[in-house]
């Protein structure tokens, strides 16, 4: 600090010190009575005059004036001591010639001095500005207290002399209420900013501060309905038009504003929440399950006041399952993936994941139980087709189920495309240790939340096979509305688009890799006709499929049909044929996005079994055909039921909230790209707003949230740390809308497995990125 400003600052808080202990000396001399705004609770109208509320204590506020007065007196005592003395010997040395090296140590003394008193400092600006409140505006609230007082007593005894008594009292309301409206708006001259006030007092603590206004703003109403009654015993009529009438209607509006913007000014930034909840989760141990969920939303609600919260918590699998194979297929016993505005942590056997949210409209949470009750869990055959002996199916499970949560999770975002239209939705899935019954299983995982917030949760069982071996574990979804965009935005608009455009198409399913449509071969009606994909929406009989009774049957009236001597699918008459092996190569059911053989055997099918519907062959030379495949996550199993021109609308990002980074997406396979934190290779995977999705240029690196940068090796892209020039680490983005590394070659998506893949460059959808 300069020297100068610190003398001047010091100079100008005594200045203040001492306009104040004048003003609080004359306050107690001549005004008794004031009540003060900040001291003690503001007086209760009841406005049908029966009866009447008012603190008449004022000792303690003036038990406090004399103190702060007193500490006041003794600080700028010192002060002034110090300031003079310093000047004092700034002068003697002056006038002895001092060396310059000399005179600056001795100002350095002064600044260190100074330093040392700095939060006494601070905290008697802050009694100032507070007092200066009370100093400023209680005489106006003394007008409107004894107008009220004055009219009570008119109306208990309605005569000529209480009637002058009042109306001389609430002459001067007007003059009254508009300081105070001034005070709470900061345009007033002479007083201090009474919000700014309390914001500073409280600690920028939104909640607190709509509080501490509460009671002001109920003595401005009192006010005015006071100032209502003298206008009608007065018999005098207000225009709409009047100075004051039009300034009370456009302060208020601005007061509204105002306490809003300072609020969000206060809303505090979730960077901590994380450690937060992990000191708390340490020191609270003791607690149960119940009880520290309820202690964490108590928390989060007060010191991130401005928001609601949901906390959910469950014990870590370890601690509920003793020495199962569980432990032995676990590697981190309890594993989950998110998207990105969850908060998770997990300490001392407990795991808890919590997020911030808005209140939700009812009819949007009426959508996410629409989609959410047709969502079933997808299916991965691969990693235990063939597997016989108790090691090698645990070490497929281990295999899959790592995989399988991602991929869970994913689907679920892909499954949910139409809801978000409507509203932006964060999801979690959890895996949890297996449950004999639904009871068991909430009274496993528990979830609190604030007043007016809704999530859903759905679970599923793993494997009834595993399960009566004791060594399954349940997938939990939790999917929580955390914004409802306003009614009137366009997005709407292109909600209501989508839909009508969708009613044209009713019937597609569109494969999610090759972005094609089950179609019959030539739209054939005949028996045996191949079943092909085609990428142009024709409209045709043999493009559109409905469920009908187990069954995948299109607008020829025939059934998609497993062949017996090949993985080819066909179209051919339903039920023809009532054998039992022949109804099940035409039986045909939804997990996801999958869409699935049943099997006749139903106790195995989800360990040897199952198979879905994918294709085989490229999109180039128009060789898609249909065909059946063990089960896997992958784009080629995925099948849509609305089409691709609506999907995704509600993927809202800001650069600025994400500084600057952003989605890239690719034009072909209409994903993003993406990496999860513990992975290398780079997948296009639906949105799931987590930081291995947003990517921003550094420096010629493309580097994505969690820091790491991309790089290009062999034929695949990888997430590295940044350090090196590498050629392979160097990245533009050109006109041609594709990503080339310095090494001239460009990211693509031709893999079907859903890597992204480095290669050379074409002027194709596969290599653009928007």
């Amino acid at each position: 600090m300069p020297r100068c400003v610190a003398l001047e600052s010091v100079s100008l808080i005594i200045f203040q010190l001492c306009v104040i202990l004048a003003a609080l000396t004359s306050s107690k001399n001549s005004n008794s009575d004031g009540i003060g705004m900040l001291n003690k609770k503001v007086l209760y109208v009841n406005h049908s005059m029966s009866s009447v509320a008012i603190n008449p204590t004022r000792g303690k506020r003036f038990v406090m004036e004399e103190a702060i007065t007193k500490s006041i007196e003794v600080v700028t005592e010192l002060l002034i001591e110090l300031i003079v003395n310093n000047v004092e010997q700034s002068f003697d040395n002056a006038e002895r010639d001092k060396e310059h090296a000399e005179l600056l140590a001795h100002f350095q003394r002064i600044e260190s001095e100074l330093e040392g008193q700095k939060e006494e400092l601070q905290s008697i600006n802050r009694e100032i500005k507070r007092l200066g409140l009370s100093v400023g505006y209680s005489k106006h609230e003394e007008k409107i207290k004894n107008s009220f007082l004055a009219l009570h007593q008119y109306l208990e005894h309605p005569d000529e002399r209480n009637r002058d008594i009042f109306t001389q009292e609430a002459s001067q309301l007007s003059q009254s209420l508009t300081a105070i409206v001034d005070g709470l708006l900061g345009q007033n001259a002479f007083n201090p900013d009474i919000m700014a006030v309390l914001q500073e007092n409280i600690g920028c603590h939104g909640r607190r501060l709509h509080q501490k206004i509460k009671p002001i703003m109920r003595i401005v109403m009192t006010g005015l309905w006071v100032r209502g009654e003298y206008q009608r015993i007065r018999n005098v009529s207000e225009s709409d038009s009047s100075h004051f009438k039009k300034f009370m209607m456009t302060s208020t509006t601005k007061l509204a504003k105002r306490l809003d913007e300072m609020a969000v000014e206060c809303q505090a930034d979730e960077k901590n929440v994380i450690e937060e909840m992990r000191y708390i989760m340490k020191t609270q141990s003791y607690r149960d399950q119940k009880e520290l969920a309820e202690y964490l939303l108590d928390f989060l609600e007060d010191k991130y006041d401005t928001k609601k919260w949901i906390v959910a918590v469950l014990p870590d699998v370890g601690t509920t399952t003793g020495k199962s194979h569980l432990e032995f297929l676990s590697a981190h016993k309890v594993h989950f993936t998110h998207s990105g505005k969850f908060h998770l942590v997990s300490v001392q056997g407990s795991f808890v994941a919590a997020i911030s949210v808005d209140t939700p409209a009812v009819d949007v949470i009426k959508l996410v139980d629409i989609y959410l009750e047709k969502f079933q869990f997808p299916i991965h055959t691969s990693a235990q087709y063939g597997m016989r002996t108790i090691p090698q199916r645990a070490q497929g499970y281990l295999d899959r189920w790592n995989r399988r949560l991602l991929m869970i999770h994913e689907n679920l975002q892909l499954f949910l495309a139409p809801v978000r239209k409507r509203l932006i939705f964060e999801s979690l899935v959890i895996e949890t240790p297996c449950t004999n019954s639904r009871k068991e299983f909430e009274e496993l995982v528990t979830i609190v939340g604030s007043n007016g917030t809704e999530w859903r949760w759905k679970s599923d069982e793993f494997d009834d096979y595993g399960k009566s071996n004791g060594w399954c574990v349940d997938p939990l979804v939790i999917v929580v509305p955390v914004h409802s965009p306003s009614a009137q935005n366009s997005s709407t608009l292109n909600s209501q688009i989508c839909e009508e455009q969708n009613g044209e198409k009713d019937g597609l399913l569109r494969n999610e890799f090759g972005q094609a449509y089950l179609s019959v071969q030539g739209d054939s009606s005949q028996d045996g006709a191949y079943v092909i994909l085609d990428r142009q929406w024709r409209n045709s009989s043999g493009q559109r499929w409905k469920f009908i009774n187990n069954q995948l049957v299109n607008d020829h009236g025939k059934c998609l049909t497993v062949s017996t001597l090949s993985s080819f699918l066909f179209q051919r008459s339903c039920n023809f044929s009532y054998t039992a092996y022949n109804k099940m190569r035409q039986t045909w059911r939804r997990t996801g996005l999958q869409i699935v053989t049943n099997n006749i055997n139903p106790l195995r099918a989800r360990l040897l079994n199952d198979m879905c519907l994918a294709f085989v062959g490229s999109k180039d030379d128009d060789t898609m055909y249909a065909i059946l495949e063990k089960c896997d996550f992958a784009p080629p199993f995925l099948w849509y039921d609305w089409d691709m021109d609506c999907e995704d609308f509600g993927i809202n990002y800001s650069d600025n909230d994400n500084n600057g980074s952003r989605p890239l997406r690719n034009e072909f396979s209409r994903r993003y790209l993406s990496v999860y934190e513990s992975e290398d290779y780079l997948h296009h995977k639906p949105w799931g707003n987590h930081p291995g999705q947003y990517w921003k240029f550094v420096h010629g690196q493309l580097r994505n949230g969690f820091g790491k940068c991309l790089a290009g090796k062999g034929w695949h892209a990888l997430q590295v740390e940044c350090e090196g020039v590498d050629k392979t680490k160097r990245w533009t983005y050109n006109d041609k809308r594709q990503i080339v590394s310095a090494e001239g070659y460009c990211l693509s998506v031709s893999n079907k497995d859903g890597y992204v893949v480095y290669d050379y460059c074409k002027d194709d959808p596969e290599h653009r990125w928007h």
